[in-house]
């Protein structure tokens, strides 16, 4: 054999290699990204599970503020018919005040059923987030062990080729 395909050989041989070593690196770089974006669905779906949290708490807030104009209410109420003179907690005063009652119950009911609608669909899209971080990250997993065993095949194939130049 001479010494051109030697040197044929052995520059075929490097080419694989710093082939093989390229698609590693993309491999690296593949896993390496997957796994940032997962850790961004994560933080999203933290930031979710907070949110349906802020609006329980919201709801709360919104409860009190509820019973508090009702009392306030139920106060004017009374303060009007004690100055009309009439008796408040007796006969149409007094079906009154339990009609007001009532609807702020159902008020009371249909806003906790809002609330618990709304919060359980943020909880749900952070539920969707972390497997979706999940999925991303095997996705990566796997597009990086395809990228490897790409290399590894690039860096046999080369070398079978460069030893069949050596001894041709």
């Amino acid at each position: 054999m001479s010494t051109p395909l030697y040197i044929a050989a052995g520059a075929n041989m490097i080419g694989g290699i710093i082939g093989a070593r390229g698609m590693k690196g993309a491999a690296d770089a593949t896993a390496a990204i997957a796994d940032y974006n997962a850790r961004l669905e994560e933080r999203n779906a933290k930031a979710l599970r907070q949110a349906a949290e802020v609006r329980e708490w919201q709801g709360d807030v919104a409860e009190v503020d509820l019973m508090e104009d009702f009392g306030d209410f139920v106060d004017t109420q009374q303060a009007f018919y004690g100055a009309a003179g009439t008796q408040a907690g007796t006969g149409t005063p007094l079906e009154v005040a339990f009609a007001a009652a009532e609807e702020v119950s159902d008020d009371l009911t249909m806003m906790n059923y809002n609330v618990a609608v709304e919060s359980n669909a943020i909880r749900d899209e952070a539920i969707n987030r972390q497997f979706g971080a999940a999925v991303t990250r095997a996705e990566g997993r796997v597009r990086a062990s395809a990228m490897r065993t790409q290399a590894r095949s690039k860096l046999f194939s080369t070398a079978g080729s460069s030893l069949m130049m050596a001894f041709a």
